[in-house]
């Protein structure tokens, strides 16, 4: 299994960077797109990394928001025809207290682009070891910002829960590994719902951590290393002071991931 960074906030000397998340995933012969960034910058990173996203056996997309689901329309644009995978509420408008933060057009435009929406609302094996996995049920202290707000069916604004949120669930030959894109609905509550389908050996993403105080990310790591994760790879929405108390506080090992970064697992290689 072998994972690419597409889009990070952060980068390595000769990629582009923006406030967004994207990784490609190769398992096996499958290739998968998970997220898309703000703009067409992961396109360009991925042909820098020699890598053809002309030909993705799927593309998953975590949730509603403009940082990770703006690119799908150069994606389209680019390679036509693609399914994608979306979570419940995925298309409404989203806000963060008055800014909108949702996505670019309505789901009629990316379909005459060729978009292929399949809505997912119960976990499913989209490949073989691959699963896509459902919004964690938030069972522990962890809660999404109130700040973040969706409109409901009646064009009501309402606090949004990030009901869609979605993630990979990979299986490799010494546990699973974990990617998520923003983790609204609180790392601790994904690793723990995910930790249910076997050992994990790592988890990717943004962690969501960027405002939490230092008591709060303590507490998050005492609750992760119950878990015994092996690897853990924060970016995007962590923030440079979560990871150092991550990596000061946690069993597994923490590397933050940067835009060009490339990791490998044993297992459908």
């Amino acid at each position: 299994m072998k994972v690419w960074v597409l889009v990070n906030d952060k980068s390595e000397a000769k990629y582009g960077s923006e406030h967004g998340f994207s990784v490609f995933v190769k398992y096996g012969d499958k290739k998968i797109l998970f997220d898309t960034g703000q703009s067409n910058l992961f396109f360009e990173n991925a042909k820098k990394l020699g890598l053809n996203l002309r030909k993705l056996d799927a593309v998953v997309i975590s949730h509603g928001h403009y940082d990770h689901g703006n690119g799908l329309e150069y994606l389209l644009k680019e390679t036509g025809p693609k399914q994608v995978f979306v979570g419940r509420g995925f298309f409404n408008h989203r806000y963060s207290e008055k800014r909108y933060v949702g996505l670019r057009h309505n789901r009629e435009y990316y379909e005459k682009l060729g978009g292929e929406f399949r809505v997912v609302e119960k976990d499913f094996e989209l490949f073989k070891g691959i699963k896509i996995v459902t919004a964690a049920p938030m069972i522990t202290f962890e809660q999404p910002e109130k700040r973040f707000r969706i409109e409901d069916e009646f064009k009501k604004l309402k606090q949004d829960l990030f009901e869609d949120e979605l993630y990979l669930s990979i299986g490799t030959s010494d546990g699973i590994v974990v990617i998520t894109g923003c983790s609204h609905r609180g790392i601790v509550n994904i690793v723990s719902h995910l930790s249910k389908n076997g050992k994990i050996k790592a988890v990717i993403g943004g962690f969501h951590l960027l405002n939490k105080t230092d008591n709060e990310l303590y507490k998050i790591s005492k609750s992760l290393n119950t878990f015994h994760v092996e690897s853990i790879y924060p970016c995007h929405c962590t923030g440079s002071k979560a990871i150092n108390i991550l990596k000061k506080n946690l069993k597994a090992k923490v590397e933050e991931c940067l835009t060009g970064s490339f990791l490998e697992f044993d297992g459908g290689n």
